[in-house]
């Protein structure tokens, strides 16, 4: 049985926060790598999954989940962005520290409002049947999108 979507989400944040920690803790450039790809791919998997089915839920589900939707998108632009400018560049560039410091302050601030305001508004307006069948959804998309970043037309 699929694990609900609140559940499901919140695992993604802690993976990918904890990916930046072992990234910022390392100072082998062949281990910063790995963690910085596996930063980028679980982001990248996480924000697609998160439009597919969380964004068109706030939509669907909330009397202002339009306006939540569009503002969420537009972190995710930004991330995403910013995984495409890191996926293109190298651990060892000089900025490279940097970037991922900027693109994991903006996916910070983002999980804060996304876990602290609007996952608990959406809570309210669904009902257990519907967090289960979200969470399905979740977990039957989750592996059919991109996992490298691009920047959409």
């Amino acid at each position: 049985m699929a694990t609900d979507v609140f559940t499901q989400i919140l695992k993604d944040h802690n993976c990918i926060k904890g990916l930046y920690r072992l990234f910022q803790g390392e100072t082998d450039p062949k281990n910063r790598e790995k963690f910085a790809d596996g930063i980028i791919r679980e982001a990248t998997i996480h924000t697609y999954t998160e439009e597919i089915v969380v964004y068109r839920a706030y939509e669907k589900y909330m009397p202002d989940g339009k306006k939540y939707a569009q503002d969420s998108l537009k972190d995710h632009e930004f991330i995403r962005k910013m995984l495409v400018k890191l996926d293109a560049s190298r651990v060892t560039d000089p900025e490279y520290a940097e970037m991922m410091d900027l693109t994991m302050k903006e996916f910070e601030k983002h999980v804060k409002e996304e876990e602290e305001e609007i996952l608990p508004r959406l809570k309210r307006y669904l009902n257990d049947q519907l967090v289960d069948e979200l969470g399905k959804e979740y977990a039957r998309i989750k592996p059919t999108v991109p996992q490298k970043p691009k920047m959409h037309d």
